[in-house]
């Protein structure tokens, strides 16, 4: 058994070394939208498998993810009550206490307050706030850390900082300070 796990992870690792020339040589010598469709496809592959792995739970790193048929009917923990025998409640026993609600008993204005509060976009978007999105992905490519905030500042001459700040390279002295840092 142990003969048949080594041979496979043999082959295994023959198959990924031989990848990465193969995939170097679908770029060679081809035009550039070639070139860009290879990439973008190359991502939409590597997004699917991201994807799977997370649904998956691939080496347990991301959480059970529901199902359908979980989302659909949710099992919530309510609290069990004990009443005596003229109907009076005498005390409950519960990990989580939850008192089961209908939608048509909750107050609107919570609803109002919890979409306000939650997403000022929630009736403009199809569900996808791409607006968010970009500004969360924005933010943080652009805010490092603090402690490596100050040495990449230092590293620009006055003159320049306030341009300085806005290239490329400046996030790169930033993501090496942070490396080192941490």
């Amino acid at each position: 058994m142990l003969h048949k796990i080594k041979r496979f992870f043999s082959w295994l690792w023959i198959k990924l070394r031989g990848f990465w020339p193969w995939y170097k040589n679908l770029y060679h010598g081809r035009t550039w939208y070639t070139k860009t469709g290879i990439a973008l496809l190359s991502g939409l592959i590597a997004l699917i498998i991201y994807l799977g792995a997370v649904d998956l739970n691939f080496l347990w790193l991301f959480g059970k993810s529901p199902g359908f048929a979980q989302i659909k009917n949710p099992n919530t923990s309510s609290a069990s009550e004990i009443y005596s025998a003229d109907g009076k409640l005498i005390g409950k026993y519960f990990n989580e206490n939850r008192t089961p609600v209908k939608y048509e008993e909750v107050n609107p204005q919570f609803w109002k307050a919890l979409i306000d509060t939650e997403d000022e976009r929630f009736y403009r978007h199809i569900g996808i706030d791409f607006q968010g999105l970009f500004g969360a992905a924005k933010d943080a490519w652009a805010t490092p850390a603090p402690e490596a905030d100050q040495p990449s500042r230092n590293s620009w001459p006055r003159i320049c900082s306030a341009y300085a700040r806005n290239i490329p390279l400046d996030c790169l002295v930033r993501y090496q300070v942070s490396r080192y840092l941490s």
